[in-house]
Order: C-alpha cells, then sequence, then structure tokens
C-alpha cells in the first residue's frame, strides 16, 4: 500500500516542479517584477525540497528494514548449531 502512496507522491512532486517551472517561465515574459509570486514560487520549491528529502528517509527506511530482515533471515541458517548429545 505505502509503494503505491509513495509513488503517487513522487508523481505528484514531479508534476508540481513542472507547473512551477512553467509558471517561471511565464513570469520571465510578463512585464513587471511580480516580487510576490516570485516569493511564493520559491516557497513552494522549498516544500517541494522538504518533501523530497521526507520521501527519500522514508525510503532509506524502508531499504534498511528489508535489508535487516534478509540479514536476519540468513543469519539463522549460519548460526552456530547446538551439538546433540551422545
Amino acid at each position: 500500500m505505502w509503494e503505491i502512496e509513495n509513488a503517487l507522491v513522487f508523481g505528484r512532486i514531479v508534476e508540481a516542479r513542472a507547473e512551477i517551472a512553467n509558471r517561471l517561465v511565464a513570469l520571465n515574459h510578463l512585464p513587471g517584477l511580480h516580487a510576490k509570486e516570485r516569493q511564493d514560487v520559491s516557497e513552494a520549491l522549498q516544500a517541494l525540497l522538504s518533501l523530497e528529502r521526507e520521501d527519500q528517509r522514508h525510503k532509506a527506511a524502508e531499504i534498511g528494514k528489508v535489508v535487516l530482515e534478509k540479514v536476519s533471515s540468513i543469519s539463522a541458517r549460519f548460526a552456530p548449531q547446538e551439538s546433540e548429545p551422545a
């Protein structure tokens, strides 16, 4: 379930970045300084960066969890076996 949500979040981040880039291009072609909108765009980009960092942290934690589970399952095979009484 999380993988689907994670893919949706990543897709939305990509879409938001594209829209912001399109808006910046449009602002460059409009007369005037548009200081307020440029500030809003800057804040939106900062929010996206924050989301991307959180997404990367979550992915790293998930990968770590999977690796730990695999190592745990493998290590049981190599654990010293108690010798049976003779």
